[in-house]
């Protein structure tokens, strides 16, 4: 590597060409970006005392990739967003010197900047332009310079900084000559890389981790391409590449790729990376797999994308699924997605059924929805789906999922009918967050001609006002106060209408008959609000009573015979009282298994023996009334470690703080090198009776930390 500061545009000197690679990101600077570096070249313009203004660094390939010509090619790693807005800068101000009467006291002319900084002028075709951006950008930038008419799409960021520079050069009172100076005070940190001995993925993380906002996709992209030759890397982000980028419709305040990310790595590795470090786990994966081809790698990538833009973006064409997966997205919940994507993959590939798919995804639809209605914390089910293969027979997935739903209990559990028609019919519906799609759902459900739910408003029929007319107080009875309250904005006192301005405070009557009332409503959801004569605590009742019937089947919950549950309850959910001979059923990768080993060569040392039971491993003996002192959950990949005691049950207790900033009531550790492991088994020193022998006295499996 060699590293030199240079003025910025020194490093356009000669005949050479700066090449974007494909993987680069696009040009995204703003005028915000650009209004800085105007301010800055004109200060140092104006001062003559101002020597140089430092930029940032320009980072490329030496030598190595591209000597086909004599035109030298380098390839850049880092500085794409400051060589380009420089450059339409230059542009900017060689149109202004265009419109100048030649002057033999002025050597500055149009011309020479041009072919200073901005072409080669003996070269023909791609190499006569000293910088060549990525597809994308650079039709767009090559108009720009050869004053033609733009693509009929045009790269909006190149045109929009541009025109900027334009209308500064044009309104500003700083000569030319004088603005070329501040350009030219410009200074950069030139790094020029060697690839027989840098490695440029190493380096580009190194300087992106300083605090340039560079994306999920953005990294990966690098990460996958960069190691390749060009022709490879044209193919693959071509073929499979770009196509991920246009499926998922990526923006720069859109999060969608890295949800898929972080539901293709959770199906893939079994575990549920954080959404933040799907960079960082896309890493280990692959070194995880070192024997996948990165061709192979991006194709998969490529195929669940196409799988997660049907599922969660609405590019579903079979229209049975579309329906049921527009009702997924109203909810808007992750966890379920890796499940989906397996699933949907078995069915493209024809080893599942069109009826089979189709019942898969309403049976997530109908759980996730029935937990919401029921307030049942959602904060286990992502590691549930991370896992729920596991648990799965994939020759017969339907039956073996409805099986599995219905012997969930806990926080797991399915809420079966009455649960769920109790907590739907008495819960504040108004204020729920999937109320419209709640209203919609039961609106829609078996009609060819559904109605869209943003063409409508939601209707209190006793209405919000506490001031009630006299008629709604008769009505409603000398307890109406508490009718109201109780009663508001519950399912059975709601509707949808397109006439809430007119509906308003009405009385009950006259909302049922007037133009636009009730009895005239061809909504399902107002067929019985035609058919009364009052509106009453009792009515409010009988109508959330139909209502939540209509759910159960709207939201059906999974319906086997209680014979075939049993079977699937005696194979998958043995005893926890037995131990088990061996690690088999953990489904275990070779990561997790050399942790585990070397797990038991730093515990055996001080005579603790493991016992292997269904969901766990417990290391030591457990004490009277208390669990192992060590439990080790396996992963596919990793390792959980438990230390469930009470900071108090601690020997001369740590000023550490491993593996958390505070002691909680089970200190737990998820254990992903061998480092990490190290480090937390120094915690063994202080942790009492570990080789004290008190018997057996733990009932069953020890609880789980959810934190």
């Amino acid at each position: 590597m060699k590293a030199t500061a240079t003025p910025l545009i020194g490093m356009f000197k000669g005949p050479k060409q700066f090449l974007i690679p494909i993987y680069q990101r696009a040009y995204k600077w703003t005028e915000e970006q650009c209004a800085q570096l105007w301010d800055d070249v004109v200060r140092a313009a104006q001062d003559d005392n101002y020597p140089a203004h430092f930029i940032g660094s320009v980072v490329y390939i030496e030598r190595g990739l591209y000597q086909a010509t004599g035109v030298p090619q380098l390839l850049v790693i880092d500085g794409q967003q400051r060589l380009t807005t420089v450059s339409l800068m230059i542009e900017a101000l060689a149109r202004v010197l265009d419109k100048q009467e030649p002057s033999a006291s002025n050597e500055l002319t149009a011309r020479r900047v041009r072919s200073y900084c901005l072409l080669n002028q003996e070269e023909d075709g791609d190499l006569r332009y000293k910088l060549q951006l990525s597809r994308g950008d650079v039709e767009t930038y090559r108009a720009l310079l050869d004053g033609k008419a733009l693509p009929e799409n045009p790269a909006r960021h190149l045109v929009d900084n541009f025109e900027y520079f334009q209308e500064k050069m044009e309104d500003t009172d700083v000569p030319p000559h004088v603005l070329y100076n501040g350009i030219s005070k410009l200074l950069v940190v030139d790094v020029a890389l060697d690839r027989d001995h840098d490695n440029p993925q190493l380096i580009f993380e190194s300087l992106n981790s300083t605090g340039l906002d560079l994306s999920q996709s953005d990294l990966i992209r690098n990460f996958v391409l960069m190691g390749l030759e060009p022709k490879q890397q044209e193919e693959l982000y071509k073929d499979h590449w770009r196509p991920i980028e246009r499926t998922l419709g990526r923006t720069e305040e859109d999060d969608t790729f890295d949800r898929f990310l972080r539901a293709w790595l959770t199906m893939r590795l079994g575990e549920v990376p954080s959404l933040r470090r799907g960079y960082e786990t896309f890493k280990r994966y692959r070194m995880m797999n070192p024997d996948l081809l990165i061709a192979e790698l991006v194709k998969d990538l490529h195929k669940c994308a196409d799988h997660y833009a049907c599922i969660a973006l609405g590019q579903e064409s079979h229209p049975l699924l579309a329906k049921v997966f527009a009702g997924l997205q109203a909810i808007r919940v992750d966890a379920p997605m890796p499940f989906l994507l397996h699933a949907y993959s078995l069915w493209k590939s024809g080893t599942l059924s069109d009826e089979d798919m189709v019942e898969i995804a309403r049976l997530m639809e109908s759980w996730l929805f029935r937990r919401a209605v029921c307030d049942i914390p959602s904060n286990v089910l992502s590691r549930t789906f991370a896992t729920i293969r596991t648990h799965l027979d994939e020759e017969n997935l339907l039956e073996s999922l409805a099986a599995y739903l219905i012997l969930r209990a806990g926080r797991q559990r399915f809420p079966r009918d009455e649960e769920f028609r109790t907590a739907l019919a008495g819960r504040n519906l108004y204020d729920f967050k999937h109320s419209q799609y709640c209203l919609t759902r039961l609106e829609n459900e078996g009609s060819k001609e559904p109605i869209q739910i943003g063409n409508y408003q939601v209707e209190h029929v006793l209405p919000q006002n506490e001031n009630l007319s006299q008629e709604w107080q008769t009505m409603l009875g000398p307890d109406w106060m508490n009718v109201q309250e109780h009663w508001l904005h519950t399912l059975g006192n709601l509707t949808l209408t397109g006439y809430n301005p007119e509906l308003s405070d009405r009385p009950f009557l006259e909302k049922r008959d007037m133009k636009g009332g009730f009895a005239a409503s061809p909504f399902h959801l107002n067929s019985s609000l035609a058919q009364a004569t009052t509106w009453n605590e009792a009515a409010i009742k009988s109508r959330a009573a139909q209502l939540t019937q209509r759910a159960t089947k709207v939201w059906p919950a999974p319906n086997l015979a209680p014979g075939i549950v049993a079977t699937y309850k005696k194979e998958k959910a043995p005893t926890l009282h037995t131990p088990k001979e061996n690690l088999s059923h953990f489904n275990m990768s070779k990561l997790s298994e050399d942790l585990y080993a070397k797990l038991l060569e730093a515990t055996s040392t001080r005579s603790l023996t493991p016992t292997i039971w269904l969901h766990f491993i417990g290391i030591g003996k457990p004490g009277a009334g208390k669990p192992y002192p060590l439990i080790v959950r396996p992963r596919k990949n990793w390792l959980r470690l438990q230390f469930p005691l009470e900071h108090t049950d601690l020997t001369n207790p740590p000023t550490c703080t491993y593996p958390h900033k505070s002691w909680p009531h089970r200190t737990c550790a998820n254990i992903k090198t061998a480092e990490e492991l190290a480090e937390c088994l120094e915690l063994l020193q202080f942790i009492p009776g570990l080789t004290v022998d008190n018997g057996w006295d733990a009932q069953g499996e020890p609880e789980e930390d959810d934190s």
